[in-house]
C-alpha cells in the first residue's frame, strides 16, 4: 500500500510522469486489478507512447482480462520500440498460443531464445510452445 500511495501522490503532483503511472500499474495488476491497471497504462502512454515497457506492461494487463486480441498490438510495439525487450518477445508468443495462432507463435519465441538463450522463464515457455506444437502435430 506504501508504494501505491506513493505513485498516487507522484501522479497527483505530476500527473504526466509517465513512469509513475506505469509502476502503479505494475502493481495493480500484480493485485489483479486489471481495469484500473488498463487505465494506468494508457495513462502512461499518453504522456510517452514510445514507452515500450508501458506497451509491454498494457498487453499484459490485457491479456489477463482474456482481451487477447486488444493485447497483441501491444506486445508488437514494445518489441518494435526495443527489440532486445525478451519479456514482451514471451508475451507475444504467449498471446499467439492463446488464439491457437501457433504458427505465428514461434518466430517471437526464436526472438527472445536468441536474445537470452540462458534464461529459464524463456526456456519453460519454449518448451511449453514445442510440447503445444508437437501436441498438434506440427
Amino acid at each position: 500500500a506504501g508504494a501505491e500511495a506513493a505513485y498516487r501522490e507522484s501522479i497527483r503532483i505530476l500527473p504526466e510522469y509517465a513512469e509513475a503511472h506505469n509502476n502503479l500499474g505494475n502493481i495493480l495488476r500484480r493485485q489483479r486489478r486489471f481495469e484500473e491497471a488498463v487505465a494506468e497504462f494508457e495513462a502512461a502512454l499518453r504522456h510517452s507512447d514510445a514507452n515500450s515497457s508501458a506497451h509491454n506492461n498494457l498487453g499484459s494487463a490485457l491479456a489477463g482480462m482474456g482481451r487477447t486480441a486488444e493485447a497483441i498490438p501491444h506486445f508488437v510495439q514494445a518489441t518494435t520500440l526495443n527489440p532486445g525487450y525478451v519479456e514482451a518477445w514471451v508475451n507475444l508468443s504467449t498471446a499467439y498460443q492463446q488464439q491457437g495462432r501457433m504458427r505465428e507463435a514461434v518466430p517471437p519465441m526464436e526472438a527472445a531464445l536468441r536474445l537470452d538463450p540462458a534464461s529459464e522463464a524463456v526456456q519453460r515457455a519454449a518448451t511449453r510452445l514445442r510440447t503445444r506444437l508437437a501436441a498438434e502435430g506440427r
